[in-house]
């Protein structure tokens, strides 16, 4: 995972050289990116995942509990996540979102990058999940947008910032349940422009997937104005 000639010079100019982006501990060169080997390491990369959610699972089984049959129905066709959400990813994570440290994208970017070459489905458009105007002008910017900017860039894929809307600012999920999560969503979302994701094979980014049902309310919008396929890719699967 070498880091661009670029970013070393910055690093040498803004003092971030050789330091870990999760411990702030000494780097030691740039084989694991913007992290140290004891944090690459202790990250809990999904090597084999659901086939449906993008979850962790085991050798002998190609969907997770909650998306057997007559357990939980998604209406996105998949989602492929980097790593479970827990210790270094945990960490990455909170620093770049409630922490409003953008530089944390750096880090993040090159394991998405990776994980969309698993992408089976040719990607017609990017867009990132979005904020509301309220989180916005409270956290500054949307760490959805950064990272499907680099994804994009990377890809040459056309990316959309501003057709998917948020409408309102929704309650935190995190202590909500499966079904209130989806209450909680209901009528989030909305299009600008239906007519460029008509036929289109649509890749959703994000940092962060819980239950599913963020994506699931996106996907019921995007379906419902002609799209394809709804995929999503995050660096986290909780």
């Amino acid at each position: 995972m070498k880091i661009k000639f670029l970013d070393k010079i910055l690093d040498e100019i803004y003092g971030e050289k050789y330091v870990c982006f999760a411990c702030s501990g000494e780097r030691l060169g740039d084989e694991y990116g913007y992290l140290c080997p004891s944090c690459y390491k202790r990250l809990n990369i999904i090597h084999k995942s659901c086939l449906k959610c993008g979850s962790y699972v085991n050798d002998f089984s190609s969907y997770c509990d909650d998306c057997k049959k007559d357990r939980v129905v998604h209406l996105y066709d998949r989602v492929y996540c980097v790593s479970m959400f827990e210790d270094v990813a945990m960490s990455l994570v909170y620093k770049f979102k409630y922490g409003k440290d953008k530089s944390i994208a750096k880090a993040i970017t090159p394991f998405l990058i990776s994980k969309f070459a698993e992408i089976e489905d040719a990607v017609d458009i990017i867009m990132p999940v979005p904020l509301s105007r309220e989180r916005m002008r409270d956290r500054g910017f949307n760490q959805a947008e950064i990272l499907s900017v680099a994804v994009a860039e990377h890809y040459s894929i056309p990316l959309s910032v501003d057709n998917l809307i948020r409408n309102r600012n929704t309650p935190t999920q995190t202590s909500l349940g499966r079904d209130e999560r989806k209450e909680n969503l209901k009528g989030a979302f909305s299009l600008t422009n239906a007519t460029l994701i008509k036929g289109k094979t649509v890749l959703i980014i994000d940092d962060l997937t819980t239950s599913g049902a963020t994506m699931d309310e996106i996907t019921k919008l995007l379906k419902k104005n002609g799209a394809k396929k709804v995929i999503g890719l995050t660096f986290c699967h909780a």
